[in-house]
């Protein structure tokens, strides 16, 4: 598992110089501990991490290891920490220049808005005029179209009554018909009021033609305002979607001077960090080679010591095998003493009992454990043999009877039941 990399000043953050002595560091970290306790700083959201990393310095810088490692990523993190404050630095100067900017970009707006605004209001006020003015001209025209055609018709109902006097159907009808004479005074009320329809007529012609002449200025006037107020809204529109696209080329130089800010930082942490990593190589290259000389010595001295205890394991070995080889022939001495011994013993036996010596036969074992095997005394075998107790190795089949055997009394062989009886001839009396 990598380390946990380290970006924290601890000199800094406990308050003391890089060379400052452990008496020094631990006096400031016990200062600062009781200042910075959170139980002392309850309405402080951060003072517990702040503690941690107080305890985390400390317990890093106490250690002579511990502060061994740090030191040498140390300078790297004083580089890393000043390019940052400066990089933080540059970031708040452009953000602050931006900000200035915005704002007075913002106050320009707003100041054009506010008279975009204004003149949109006084466009409306004017166009709500226009409205009213146009509705009751219009209103007013109307009334006037209307007279002028009731006086026309008017003029053409007492036109149609004089042709109908003066047609032939008058002419034909009137011997039968008579129509009632005009009298003078009916005729002269009528040329009156033929007058003054014509007078009215007149009159209401020339207001007709000047309020149709005001209504289309004014219509023309209705037009104009919606025009400009078309323009106003048409101009805003184009105003906002050039500042959306001012906003986004602004974030976009933003994001690009972001990334290169970035990736030039980048590429100097990259840097020195591989400057760092180069001198930590160097460092770790004469640590290696200091190492492997150490334990190039040590295994030197090492396989010295274990040739030593080898040689002298070897020479225990031999001591050992010589003791052994002693051991075994002496044991075999002895057993061929006892071997001996025995056979003198059973030669000694047999003397005593010729009635039961006859040549040497060969004798054949037929039990499960083993094949026949010719026995090595002349004994026939077949006294009565004794029960032995306890566990026993058959001589013939060389079987291991765990509960008893039996005991040849004459030449003193131990074997099991059925070697006893192959051995006693029973076997061979019962085939026959």
């Amino acid at each position: 598992m990598a380390p946990v990399e380290i970006t924290d000043d601890y000199y800094d953050i406990l308050g003391v110089s890089y060379t400052a002595t452990i008496e020094v560091i631990t006096s400031s970290y016990r200062r600062l501990a009781l200042d910075r306790h959170p139980d002392k700083n309850r309405n402080n959201p951060g003072a517990t991490a702040a503690f941690q990393l107080l305890s985390s310095a400390y317990q890093t810088i106490k250690d002579p290891e511990k502060r061994r490692a740090y030191d040498i990523q140390w300078a790297s993190i004083k580089r890393t920490q000043a390019a940052q404050k400066e990089a933080k630095r540059r970031q708040d100067e452009f953000a602050e220049a931006e900000r200035k900017k915005a704002a007075e970009e913002n106050a320009r707006n707003q100041k054009e808005k506010d008279a975009r605004q204004e003149r949109l209001q006084h466009l409306e006020r004017l166009k709500s005029k226009y409205d009213g003015d146009i509705f009751e001209l219009s209103r007013i025209v109307r009334k006037l179209v209307a007279d002028l055609k009731r006086l026309q018709d008017q003029d053409d109902e007492e036109l149609r009554k004089e042709r109908e006097r003066k047609s032939w159907w008058a002419y034909v009808t009137s011997p039968f018909y008579t129509p009632p004479k005009e009298t003078e005074e009916e005729k002269q009320t009528r040329e009156v009021e033929r007058l003054q329809r014509l007078a009215s007529k007149r009159i209401k012609e020339q207001d007709l033609a000047e309020k149709e002449t005001k209504l289309k200025r004014w219509k023309d006037a209705l037009e104009d305002a919606n025009n400009k107020i078309a323009a106003e809204k048409a101009k805003e529109e184009e105003e906002a979607r050039s500042r959306a696209a001012k906003i986004q080329e602004q974030l976009r130089r933003e994001r690009e001077a972001r990334r290169r800010a970035e990736q030039q930082a980048a590429e100097e942490e990259m840097r020195k960090r591989w400057e760092d990593i180069q001198a930590r190589m160097r460092q770790e290259q004469a640590a290696r080679a200091a190492r492997e000389a150490r334990e190039a010595r040590e295994a030197q001295e090492a396989w010295e010591a274990q040739q030593r205890a080898w040689k002298a394991a070897e020479e225990r070995r031999k001591a050992e095998e010589n003791r052994r080889a002693e051991e075994r022939r002496q044991a075999e001495e002895k057993q061929k003493a006892k071997q001996k011994q025995r056979a003198e013993t059973a030669r000694k036996a047999q003397r005593g009992r010729n009635d039961w010596f006859e040549p040497e036969v060969p004798s054949y074992s037929f039990s499960r454990a083993s094949a026949p095997k010719k026995t090595s005394s002349a004994c026939r075998h077949e006294m009565f043999w004794p029960k032995l107790n306890g566990s026993h190795t058959c001589q013939n089949c060389h079987g291991i009877q765990r509960r008893f055997a039996f005991q040849c009394p004459g030449c003193s062989m131990i074997a099991c039941a059925g070697c006893r009886q192959t051995l006693r001839g029973e076997r061979r009396r019962r085939d026959r």
